[in-house]
């Protein structure tokens, strides 16, 4: 038979009645406070108070009462009349069996995991086992832009976008340890994002349903990696640097030496053949005293005065300069330009540099276009400015891309390029606080990506600018 009675409280809290049957149950001897007699640590209010207002609004409650020292028990609480004479308030009690308690239990305890779960920043799926997605919070949806609804019962492999290799290696590891940890992946989101997502993945079997559910939980580490990257590349940059600087000075005085006795020799060759061999090795050894010259430059840190630029007028003025180019000569050049002035703080020599050395790139990519086409866009916000320059050149290929900006890294024939380029205009745009990068496809062009940051100081610093 099920233990039940009634206790009756005054305002305070104070239980002034209780039924024999419960009075014998705990052993109490009234009056006693009822906030004394609650197992506050395993019960789900903080406070008496809180406790109260809930059973006042007519919900019921599940308390756990202290029995004895070490043991407590649960009742099912809900008021039976608010108030009496004097005030009182009479409560309904009733005990909750142990089997009966542990259900409850569980189920407050799946509540409370749902809710950490529904709120947490980290992205969670669930699937049968089969992989056919059950379930994924509000974040899955937001940090990989589908919506649930549409995905329920889709394979997780394809809507993840796993590779055939992983997904046998996550196959294989859940079979055999239950668990697949540290599994990392490219995910292209529906509208074109890239992101990078590492994965955990646990196997674990639903006793009440007799079935095994895949619990999968990623983090997205896009930003960590690209961090990480960018940090590795300046690294090797600069420690190339400091190596090519040193080879630089090594090999300039030979190369000195050897200028000046082809010169002597060259005025004293009267051999037609003699002559003409002796010119293309005077022509070569001024190629690579030009190389060295590039390397000392770029070995030494980035000097000159700053100035306040108008970023508009610096690509026209750059644009000016390689209009003449061979391969810039007859492209069709669309430039779309903020109305408002777009101002960066930077040595102007610099910064012209950069624009000019990606233009005549731009040009060399089209150089077998039908109809070439650079295209220069210019964005603004409070903070940043990013200027996007696209050809509909050559482009890049997929396994070259990560290393356009290494020093001496050049696609081009001999004798066309010291693949230094990238590398100075790389530098530059760091030590301004900015940011560079490259999209390419192959035979479809190429995007160069440049984000400066934009000088503040109000109308006053905008006005005073003289075109630079």
């Amino acid at each position: 038979m099920t233990l039940s009675g009634k206790m009756m409280l005054n305002g305070e809290g104070t239980i002034l009645s209780l039924s024999d049957n419960l009075q014998e149950y705990f052993s109490l001897r009234i009056p006693v406070s009822l906030k004394t007699l609650i197992d506050w640590e395993r019960s789900p209010f903080q406070t008496f108070h809180e406790c109260m207002n809930t059973l006042k609004r007519g919900e019921h409650v599940y308390l756990f009462f202290k029995k004895r020292k070490t043991a407590s028990v649960l009742f099912l609480v809900m008021i039976q009349q608010k108030r009496e004479e004097k005030g009182n308030i009479t409560l309904m009690l009733q005990h909750i069996p142990h089997e009966r308690q542990l259900e409850i239990e569980l189920r407050q305890q799946k509540r409370y995991t749902n809710e950490i779960i529904s709120m947490a920043n980290i992205v969670f799926i669930r699937t049968d086992a089969r992989y056919c997605i059950k379930d994924m919070n509000p974040w899955a949806e937001k940090v990989l832009h589908l919506h649930k609804q549409e995905r329920i019962n889709q394979h997780i492999f394809d809507v993840l976008q796993i590779k055939t290799s992983d997904r046998e290696k996550v196959r294989i590891l859940l079979k055999e340890k239950g668990q697949c940890q540290d599994l990392e992946i490219t995910y292209h989101t529906p509208d074109g994002e890239e992101k990078t997502l590492l994965w955990n993945i646990k196997l674990l079997i639903d006793f009440q349903y007799g079935q095994s559910v895949l619990l999968f939980f990623g983090h997205d580490i896009t930003e960590r990696t690209r961090l990480k990257t960018q940090m590795a590349q300046s690294e090797k940059l600069a420690a190339l640097g400091q190596l090519a600087g040193g080879i630089a000075h090594d090999i300039s005085k030979p190369l000195v030496s050897m200028s000046s006795l082809i010169q002597m020799l060259q005025a004293t060759v009267l051999d037609d053949s003699m002559e003409s061999t002796l010119k293309v090795i005077n022509q070569q050894i001024d190629y690579l005293s030009k190389t060295l010259r590039q390397l000392v430059d770029l070995s030494k840190p980035l000097h000159g005065e700053k100035e306040i630029i108008n970023i508009n007028t610096l690509l026209e003025d750059a644009l000016r300069i390689v209009r003449f180019d061979t391969y810039l000569r007859n492209i069709h050049i669309i430039y779309e330009s903020p109305t408002e002035k777009a101002v960066v703080c930077s040595v102007y020599d610099q910064l012209l540099q950069v624009f000019i050395n990606i233009f005549l790139n731009a040009g060399y990519a089209m150089r077998q276009c039908d109809t070439p086409v650079l295209r220069i866009r210019t964005n603004m916000n409070d903070e940043h400015i990013t200027i996007l320059i696209t050809d509909n050149g050559e482009g890049i290929s997929e396994e070259n891309i990560d290393r356009v900006f290494e020093p001496f890294f050049t696609t081009r024939s001999s004798g066309q390029g010291t693949g230094l380029g990238l590398w100075v205009c790389y530098q530059i745009v760091a030590a301004m606080g900015g940011k560079i990068w490259i999209e390419s496809d192959l035979q479809r062009g190429t995007t160069v990506g440049i984000t400066l940051p934009v000088l503040k100081g109000g109308e006053d610093v905008i006005k005073n600018t003289l075109g630079r």
